[in-house]
């Protein structure tokens, strides 16, 4: 039986020649953060997780709330429409 996966969490990866950082490591791949900012790991992390946990999807109207239909909104659609300053 195989071991179940730990799920996704945060390494310290040391680099060679270059500064250390914290990159998200999640069933056998490496996403790199870009930062060696504990804080600002731990929020990209979050927005992985989030993302991941997400339905795909058609979801009936009484499992959805609206903060849901929202953010869904803002990542698919609204982004193209950003003005340029923002």
């Amino acid at each position: 039986m195989p071991m179940p996966t730990k799920g996704a969490r945060l390494i310290w990866r040391e680099r060679p020649g270059r500064p250390g950082d914290f990159a998200i490591r999640d069933t056998g791949v490496e996403i790199s953060t870009g930062t060696g900012d504990r804080r600002q790991a731990e929020i990209q992390l979050a927005e992985l997780i989030a993302r991941k946990n997400r339905a795909n999807g058609p979801v009936a109207a009484d499992q959805m709330t609206v903060g849901d239909a929202l953010t869904i909104y803002g990542e698919e659609h609204a982004q193209p429409w950003m003005h340029p300053s923002a």
